[in-house]
């Protein structure tokens, strides 16, 4: 039963090891696939979770009760979704079933804020194959690696807003991976840019 619940990257002990809670792989998922950054809490509100007060909560419910607060919900609604999807695993890494004596419930739906594109899903192994197909996330993925490349080759700086320095180029390397959906293919068109050819 160990590997049949590892779909994916995401499913990997190292990289739920690096995001062991819910929050870490919300914000994980929406910047490294929807290249997306959330601002860190005001320094008023608390990034802590509310501890169950004796109330046997499991995970999901005490985040219900943080994102309950107007301060917190803001931005935990876009975190949280994505997060969820992995609610399986617990901080250890391990498959559950339950938590808090509770069956898990790693349903959801994310609303990107940019396209209105929604993803509902009952686990990540069914919105693994939805952000395959997302066009948003294939486009937010060729800019972070266009970026990525960029930045290692001292062609742009950390302050730059990629899609001002290097629009013609971002164009090219969106159209060249949406249209395929090829990691070799993405490579290739980051290679042939012209910041690159240059």
């Amino acid at each position: 039963q160990w590997g049949e619940h590892r779909t994916g990257i995401f499913g990997e002990t190292e990289w739920l090891s690096r995001h062991p809670r819910t929050v870490s792989r919300g914000l994980a998922l929406l910047r490294g696939v929807f290249n997306q950054a959330i601002p860190p809490p005001p320094p008023s509100v608390s990034a802590a979770l509310p501890d169950d007060g004796g109330g046997n909560l499991s995970s999901r419910e005490r985040l219900e009760r943080h994102r309950s607060e107007p301060s917190c919900n803001a931005c935990h609604s876009i975190i949280d979704p994505l997060g969820l999807a992995l609610e399986h695993f617990d901080m250890s890494e391990n498959y559950r079933e339950t938590d808090a004596d509770k069956p898990v419930d790693s349903s959801g739906t994310y609303v990107s804020r940019y396209s209105a594109e929604q993803l509902t899903f009952q686990s990540m192994e069914d919105l693994g194959p939805q952000l395959a197909r997302s066009c948003q996330a294939r486009i937010a993925f060729a800019d972070l690696n266009l970026k990525r490349a960029l930045l290692d080759a001292g062609l742009l700086l950390e302050s730059e807003d990629i899609t001002l320095a290097h629009q013609a180029d971002l164009a090219r390397v969106r159209q060249a991976f949406v249209h395929e959906r090829d990691y070799a293919t993405l490579i290739r068109a980051i290679a042939q840019t012209s910041a690159f050819l240059r």
